[in-house]
């Protein structure tokens, strides 16, 4: 019996997908952010803060833990001509995909 209510509980629990876990950092952090997709499918996508160059994006997914990291950057221009620039990072966001805690880094 134990061992049914235990395949019960791993059967119903919500793994988040990298982009949930971003959707859940940009509610928190960057509400006047604008997605923007990567692919025309829809499923790959950053935020944006229009009419700047500041940027929410996944990053990475934790081997050992599993977490989903999430950065939180601004891209500077040094070069307009070039577009060549450098990255300001303001804040990483490690998301656990089993509790949606988010984990400021």
């Amino acid at each position: 019996m134990k061992q049914l209510v235990l395949l019960l509980v791993i059967l119903t629990l919500r793994i988040l997908t990298p982009m949930e876990a971003l959707d859940i950092v940009k509610e928190e952090y960057a509400l006047n952010f604008t997605k923007v997709y990567l692919s025309e499918d829809m499923s790959d996508y950053y935020y944006k803060l229009d009419g700047k160059d500041y940027y929410l994006a996944y990053e990475e997914t934790d081997e050992a833990s599993g977490n989903y990291l999430i950065r939180l950057y601004e891209f500077v221009v040094d070069d307009p001509d070039l577009g060549l620039g450098h990255i300001v990072t303001y804040g990483f966001f490690w998301v656990d995909p089993t509790t949606a805690d988010i984990f400021e880094y």
